[in-house]
């Protein structure tokens, strides 16, 4: 076996940095137009020989494992023939150096970080649940000002927009917000715990509009986020499946956040 590094003339173990100085320079010393000597041809080869292995953070990884253990020796396993001779079986990639991971160490590794999503996702669900039961507070906010949202490339109404005194903005469909054209208030119902608006109203109650989406027609979010985050908490032994339920977790917390906006 070559020892690159004496051909590099660096010490063994020597970084990537004092690697790169040391081909530089023997590459300039080598050069046929700076070197006329015909050895010099063939030395620059086991230059960038060496310099092709020890300048490959992967490649010197299983180098120098292959180094300080000369006597492991990695034989391909050998797969039987084919019975059609026109077959072409895949190549499959053999580790030499042990220095790879494979996609369920990954998992193993990181595991422990990503079941925190589960965690965050279950205390998430909690909370919810709490805020939607317990008694709600209502507040009389005065209306700031109406617009009406219009998105696209033909600028197509979306919906409006309802902006209070206290900054708080409130969407509505279908033009509802017209009703409060001519009115100088809204009540407005918040969950007591996240404040999340859930109702809105004029003062005396004839109308209302459901606005906390999060407990409306979106309600199986949180339901599906605390089945995964439970499901991955309970199941972590299992790697795979419990990394698979982490990271939809996490997804699922950051949706369930974006729509507790009014």
């Amino acid at each position: 076996m070559k020892d690159y590094y004496q051909i590099l003339g660096v010490r063994r173990g020597a970084g990537l940095p004092e690697i790169r100085r040391a081909y530089r320079i023997l590459v300039q010393k080598l050069h046929p137009d700076v070197n006329p000597d015909p050895q010099a041809h063939e030395l620059i080869k086991e230059v960038n020989e060496a310099y092709d292995v020890l300048g490959d953070a992967t490649k010197k990884i299983d180098y120098d494992y292959r180094l300080e253990n000369p006597y492991i020796i990695a034989e391909e396993p050998k797969t039987p023939a084919h019975r059609d001779p026109a077959y072409k079986r895949r190549r499959t990639n053999v580790n030499t150096g042990g220095s790879a991971y494979t996609q369920r160490e990954l998992m193993q590794q990181y595991l422990p970080h990503a079941l925190w999503c589960c965690r965050l996702g279950l205390l998430f669900t909690m909370v919810l649940f709490l805020d939607g039961v317990l008694p709600t507070r209502t507040k009389v906010d005065k209306i700031e000002a109406i617009y009406k949202v219009k998105r696209g490339k033909y600028q197509s109404y979306s919906n409006d927009l309802i902006v209070t005194q206290s900054g708080l903005e409130i969407k509505l469909y279908d033009h509802d917000a017209t009703y409060f054209v001519d009115k100088q208030n809204i009540k407005v119902t918040f969950t007591p715990m996240l404040s999340i608006p859930i109702q809105v109203s004029d003062e005396m109650d004839e109308r209302s509009w459901r606005v906390g989406y999060i407990y409306q027609n979106m309600i199986f979010l949180p339901i599906v986020l605390f089945i995964t985050s439970i499901l991955g908490l309970i199941l972590r032994k299992k790697t795979e499946f419990a990394f698979s339920l982490a990271t939809i977790s996490g997804i699922l917390v950051v949706i369930v956040y974006s729509l507790m906006k009014p």
